[in-house]
């Protein structure tokens, strides 16, 4: 009876699993730069399509809204390992945030909407945030948090309808795409963080696997 091993390289190798041989790469720089590289491919290539409007969005406009984004947000101060919060039903904006956030290394943290006062208010707590994103039913709730933790953080609003609010889309009208614009290279991504999830356990509240 004869056995195999598995045979791994630190960079572009290959693979021999069980004799099959898979050739891989590391990607050097981080999300941000390699989904800012993808998606400078194929520009016109669809990406996303809006299934409550049926309008779709190509990897250009996608790149570029967040490449606008990452610029408005870098204007407000945000860099690498700010927290980014974004709490909202689904829709096609999300993706830009998550984008912009990955091309400034910064850390989003996406929250499930369902979350009551409680769970939210504690998260804020522990996860400090500089920029919260949301919609018409979770921003009032982050505004009531925020002040009752005094705590001056700002909230934006999917939601272009919602008067007196930072509205998302007004938000991308402040910046135009800057074809010089580069993402943030991350050294050592592997031990860098660009995720928080918190979680929700079956006898405790919600909670974040981060100390800042």
């Amino acid at each position: 009876m004869t056995s195999r091993t598995s045979k791994r390289k630190s960079t572009l190798g290959s693979i021999d699993i069980e004799g099959s041989r898979v050739s891989y790469e590391i990607y050097n720089g981080g999300l941000g730069k390699r989904y800012f590289d993808k998606l400078g491919q194929d520009l016109d290539k669809i990406i996303q399509v809006d299934v409550s409007t049926g309008v779709t969005e190509t990897r250009g406009s996608v790149r570029g809204r967040a490449v606008k984004l990452a610029i408005e947000m870098k204007r407000r101060d945000i860099k690498h390992d700010d927290i980014i919060v974004m709490c909202s039903r689904t829709n096609t904006d999300q993706v830009i945030v998550v984008l912009a956030a990955l091309f400034l290394g910064a850390i989003l943290a996406p929250l499930d909407p369902e979350f009551n006062y409680k769970e939210v208010l504690d998260l804020m707590k522990q996860l400090k945030p500089k920029l919260v994103f949301g919609d018409s039913r979770t921003i009032p709730q982050f505004d009531r948090i925020f002040q009752a933790i005094n705590m001056n953080i700002t909230t934006v609003n999917f939601n272009p309808e919602v008067t007196g609010t930072v509205q998302f889309r007004k938000l991308l009208l402040t910046q135009k795409e800057d074809e010089n614009f580069t993402p943030s290279f991350v050294e050592n991504a592997k031990t860098r963080v660009a995720f928080i999830l918190p979680t929700q356990g079956t006898t405790a509240n919600c909670s974040s696997p981060w100390n800042k």
